[in-house]
């Protein structure tokens, strides 16, 4: 997932993206290693065979007079589990 964003005032420390599976949220935290990569787990079912899914992520930016929050949401996705 890549996000952008327009808006100057975005800040940027406060950037939670989260994984939406079902009614289910999924909150992911930074990568250990890679610099602006974010990472989570999804439990999947043995016998689930496709995913749909999607991206969330909440963020705060500057405005007058105070701080406000908002949050983008991708498109759907959906991953195909193939049997080996």
């Amino acid at each position: 997932m890549v996000f952008s964003s327009n808006q100057k005032s975005l800040r940027k420390e406060t950037v939670q993206p989260s994984v939406i599976v079902g009614l289910q949220t999924y909150p992911m935290q930074p990568a250990p290693v890679l610099k602006n990569r974010w990472e989570t787990l999804v439990p999947i079912a043995a016998d689930q065979k496709i995913v749909h899914y999607r991206f969330k992520v909440d963020f705060q930016y500057e405005a007058v007079p105070v701080r406000r929050s908002g949050s983008d949401l991708s498109a759907p996705y959906q991953l195909e589990i193939v049997d080996q």
